[in-house]
C-alpha cells in the first residue's frame, strides 16, 4: 500500500503515517524511486489513540471515551493509562457515526 492508501484505510493523515514510519511504529519499505510501501496486513495490526479514532469516524473524543466506558467500543489501555482502539474498528464505526451504509 502507498502512504496515501494506508492513511485513508485508517482515517488518519498522510503526515501521521509518515511520522509512524519515521518512529518505527509501522514497518515500511522504500522503493528504488524513493516512495514508501506498507504491507496491507499492518492495517489491522495498528492501534489508534482515542483522539485519532474519533477524528477518523467523525465523532468527538469524549464520545469515543463514553463508548469505551459503556462497552460499546473495545479498547486496550496503554502503560501510560490512555486508551487505544484497534484501527480495524474505524470502518465499522464510521458507518454508524455518519448514519451511512458503507
Amino acid at each position: 500500500m502507498t502512504v496515501t492508501q494506508f492513511s485513508e484505510a485508517l482515517g488518519v493523515s498522510r503526515k501521521t503515517v509518515q511520522r509512524w514510519i519515521s518512529s518505527g511504529r509501522i514497518r515500511a519499505q522504500k522503493t528504488p524511486g524513493g516512495h514508501w510501501r506498507i504491507d496491507a496486513d499492518q492495517v489491522n495490526k495498528q492501534w489508534l489513540r482515542t483522539s485519532e479514532f474519533a477524528r477518523a469516524v467523525g465523532i468527538c473524543h469524549r464520545t469515543a471515551l463514553r463508548w469505551i466506558a459503556s462497552g460499546k467500543l473495545a479498547a486496550r489501555t496503554t502503560p501510560g493509562g490512555d486508551y487505544e482502539v484497534a484501527a480495524g474498528e474505524v470502518a465499522r464505526y464510521a458507518t454508524r457515526a455518519t448514519g451511512g451504509s458503507k
